[in-house]
């Protein structure tokens, strides 16, 4: 019984998530949808909403490109972490990183000098050097 009314309150939340704005990931309990490493570290967090109202979160802004080049129909928005906020992709600037948790070397930073699209290349050369 508690857990057919724990599901229903679950699914409940769940319709009620307002899919225009981002939403907190469960830090060090959620998968990257593309790498499936867990999300920890709040400064190269991301997230995307596909046009099915899916949420997704990933771990790295290189991550995130890496999945919208390889998904590009199914992408409605996106957002980076940026600064303790969360901030639309096309609206965020990156500089580089030596840290990033997957290695794509680029932090949503407010003073950085590099946009998005940038962060596309570098996940899409990655790509074609690993197709080598």
């Amino acid at each position: 019984m508690i857990t057919r009314w724990l599901t229903a309150v679950l699914l409940l939340l769940a319709a009620c998530d307002d899919l225009t704005r981002a939403a907190e990931p469960v830090w060090d309990r959620q998968p990257c949808k593309h790498c499936h490493m867990l999300i920890s570290d709040r400064r190269y967090a991301a997230q995307l909403v596909t046009q099915k109202n899916e949420r997704l979160h990933f771990d790295d802004p290189g991550c995130l490109a890496a999945y919208m080049d390889e998904h590009s129909s199914e992408v409605a928005r996106s957002w980076v972490h940026m600064d303790g906020d969360w901030v639309r992709t096309e609206d965020a600037r990156f500089s580089r990183s030596d840290s990033s948790p997957m290695g794509y070397g680029l932090l949503a930073d407010r003073g950085g000098l590099i946009d998005f699209s940038a962060v596309m290349r570098t996940a899409m050369a990655r790509r074609d050097q690993g197709a080598r």
